[in-house]
């Protein structure tokens, strides 16, 4: 295991002193128990606030509901979305719609797509 900020965080206190052995490092646990325990504060804090900010959002755009996808969800909807993204412009427009459900077979005309 390497000695970085993500092994600290992901490594408990009982495996940091062979860790810093390793290192050839001294750092007493009760101080890194200590920095790690402020580390995760602020990372619940920084969470919180993301969680503040998604509620404002959705409020603003009237949505009483945040739905959390797992990554693998995600990236499914993200290759949806860019297949359907036809011009690369990050949203999707009108005819970009009316062309998706002609292909998907859902209307027969881009009248019937309107």
């Amino acid at each position: 295991m390497r000695l970085d900020k993500k092994s600290l965080l992901t490594c408990g206190t009982d495996e940091l002193g062979p860790l810093l052995r390793k290192r050839n490092a001294t750092v007493k646990v009760e101080s890194i128990e200590e920095r790690m325990q402020k580390i995760h504060k602020h990372l619940a804090f920084k969470r919180k606030i993301m969680q503040t900010d998604t509620e404002n959002w959705l409020a603003k755009h009237g949505k009483t509901q945040y739905i959390q996808f797992n990554k693998a969800k995600k990236d499914d909807l993200r290759r949806c979305f860019l297949s359907i993204d036809i011009n690369g412009s990050k949203s999707i427009e009108l005819d970009e719609i009316i062309e998706a459900m002609l292909t998907l077979g859902i209307a027969e005309s881009k009248l019937q797509a309107k």
